[in-house]
């Protein structure tokens, strides 16, 4: 994408954090700055990427939290049990936005 763009990339939107590091190490071999020459977004909110972004070569993260296993397992097991459960479960995620918010995440991540 940069070669054919001549380096003329502005913004890299990742469908995960693993492409949005590999995007940090494209733009790097171009001889360009990620998170100053070239933005990049990701989407997933692993340690890995959370570090980018405190290391400013991300610009921003939104996390999909994985973690929503055993929210999902309790609401089957209230359905097995005869109860009943709310038609709409909200997993708790979060956008990290600045590099200050990505480090202060980075101690208790989990993923």
């Amino acid at each position: 994408m940069l070669k054919s763009n001549a380096n003329d990339v502005q913004m890299v939107f990742a469908q995960n954090d693993e492409m949005g590091l590999g995007a940090v190490q494209a733009v790097e071999e171009a001889g360009l700055t990620p998170g100053q020459d070239v933005k990049i977004a990701t989407i997933d909110g692993t340690k890995n990427a959370l570090q980018a972004l405190a290391d400013g070569k991300l610009s921003f993260v939104a996390e999909y939290n994985p973690l929503f296993g055993g929210t999902a397992l309790e609401a089957v097991q209230k359905l097995l049990d005869g109860e009943s459960v709310e038609s709409s479960i909200v997993v708790p995620s979060d956008v990290f936005d600045s590099a200050e918010k990505a480090a202060t995440a980075l101690p208790d991540r989990k993923f």
